[in-house]
This record gives C-alpha cells, structure tokens and sequence, in this order.
C-alpha cells in the first residue's frame, strides 16, 4: 500500500471500511504522506493508516 505519486509527493488513499460509514462521510481518505521517497511512502502508509484505525473508537479532540 505504498498510496500515489502526485507531483513529486506520494499520498494515501484508502476505502472507508464499511463499518465507520455511518460516523464518516467520504468513501475514501486521502492524504498527504509528505515523501517523494517509495519506500519511506510504503512505511508510512501502514503507520498512518493503523493510527486512523487505532483512533476512530476515541472521540474526537476537536468536538464540543
């Protein structure tokens, strides 16, 4: 899962799993990895995408 090369940059882009679409709008998460390197892209797509995992059971900081 190493994402896309746009520009020079590499970015994730994953399927919102089936069981968070009803707390999530998009049917895809896409973001910036901020690499223009495969293999940093490649590592850095499974951390982030494990820590999106890890914290969609936690309440967002951000709500009020």
């Amino acid at each position: 899962m190493p994402g896309y090369l746009r520009g020079a940059t590499y970015h994730l882009k994953r399927r919102v799993p089936t069981r968070y679409a009803k707390v999530e709008r998009r049917t895809f998460i896409k973001m910036s990895l901020k690499t223009d390197s495969l293999g940093v892209a490649r590592h850095k797509a499974e951390e982030v995408w494990d820590q999106l995992l890890a914290h969609s059971g936690r309440p967002c900081s951000r709500a009020i």
